[in-house]
């Protein structure tokens, strides 16, 4: 009878910690705020993108940005993507970095092409 009391105890004992393990899982209010802050801004920031690579296509001077810009938008792109897929294998905050690195060296090349365009003049 006591193997079964304690067969019966352990149980419960699994039982409350795989409750209190999957209860860790649920997003508060600010990490579902945070999620989707970071997915909106990122979105944001691509068709940011897009539609820059748009208006250097029709600026004289520009116009051979505008493939660099797009292409830079698809990798973004894509690195969000693989965000969202490897945030489920623990790759997730390698691919935030990433995100970030791409998007400065892209807002740091467009700072350098406004740089030498407004000292030629």
């Amino acid at each position: 009878m006591r193997r079964r009391a304690w067969a019966g105890l352990i149980a419960q004992v699994a039982f409350v910690a795989s409750w209190a393990a999957a209860a860790s899982w649920i997003s508060t209010f600010g990490g579902r705020l945070d999620d989707l802050l970071s997915t909106s801004g990122v979105l944001a920031l691509i068709l940011a993108g897009v539609f820059l690579s748009f208006a250097t296509r029709r600026t004289a001077g520009w116009r051979r940005r505008a493939p660099p810009t797009r292409w830079t938008m698809l990798g973004l792109f894509g690195v969000t993507v693989a965000d969202a897929i490897g945030g489920h294998h623990g790759l997730g905050g390698l691919f935030e970095r990433l995100i970030t690195l791409i998007a400065a060296a892209w807002i740091g090349a467009v700072a350098v092409g406004v740089l030498r365009r407004t000292r030629q003049r």
